[in-house]
């Protein structure tokens, strides 16, 4: 399948389970859902944009 091919079906990974979750962030799980759920809120599709990604990740580390 060419890149061009806008036929051809979507690839997505497969979701990495919210246990490696916790391992790899040191998150715990309510925090990771609570985290999902504000998420879902703002993205009810499950996908961001750029702009809409920068406002998230902004709003948890306004710092940077």
């Amino acid at each position: 399948i060419s890149s061009l091919d806008l036929s051809a079906p979507e690839l997505q990974a497969k979701p990495i389970s919210i246990r490696k979750l916790e391992i790899l962030t040191n998150f715990t799980r309510k925090e990771l859902q609570t985290i999902y759920q504000g998420f879902k809120r703002i993205c009810p599709t499950g996908y961001a944009n750029k702009d809409t990604f920068i406002q998230i990740y902004q709003s948890f580390f306004p710092s940077r």
